[in-house]
């Protein structure tokens, strides 16, 4: 399937999210797939869709949010890839993938040291309009974690607040009287949002 992938894409170019369901059904449904075909297959359907022109749907921006968490680097790469050129012509949604990264972290499907370390590689500080996109992004994320944080919650919330600082913005207020209220109580995160409330 690798190997017509990008054909397939251009066949249908305003139209990616059907073949984006196959492919998510084909190599994204398990996070223990690490087969070089799965691998091929994510890989080459994130260039076909970095290629394509057109606005994305629900399924391309599943496939391009699982991707940001993916096992392998080229393929975190290229979706961030995406989200960029997506942010600059406004053909991406950074609050569903926000969303969607969220919902595959609340129930630790992957590391969520793998989406901190590519914002931190790849997407932060690229415009303004890019860091407002990866504020609205990261939030849309923390607002789907559970109430009993996951491992690494607290570089997330980092990020988060250098955004907000950045961006001179607020801290969203579903976030004050949901996760954080409750992440206080943990002493690994307890100092951070103290210093994020601030």
């Amino acid at each position: 399937e690798q190997n017509d992938t990008i054909r397939l894409f251009s066949l249908m170019p305003n139209f990616p999210d059907l073949l984006c369901t196959q492919i998510i059904e084909l190599a994204l449904t398990s996070n223990n797939d690490t087969s070089e075909v799965s691998k091929r297959l994510v890989v080459k359907s994130l260039q076909a869709l970095l290629n394509l022109e057109t606005t994305f749907g629900e399924m391309s921006h599943l496939l391009i949010g699982a991707s940001m968490i993916y096992h392998d680097k080229t393929a975190r790469s290229i979706a961030a890839e995406i989200w960029i050129k997506g942010v600059e012509t406004q053909k991406l949604d950074s609050r569903l993938i926000g969303f969607i990264i969220g919902k595959h972290e609340y129930i630790e499907f992957a590391p969520i040291k793998r989406f901190t370390d590519l914002i931190i590689e790849n997407m932060y500080q690229i415009s303004p309009e890019h860091n407002r996109q990866l504020e609205i992004m990261i939030c849309a994320c923390l607002k789907e974690l559970p109430m009993s944080p996951i491992k690494n919650t607290k570089k997330l919330i980092e990020l988060y607040y250098e955004l907000l600082s950045l961006n001179q913005s607020k801290v969203d207020s579903y976030l004050i009287d949901n996760q954080f209220k409750e992440w206080e109580k943990s002493d690994t995160l307890k100092k951070t949002i103290d210093n994020l409330m601030k």
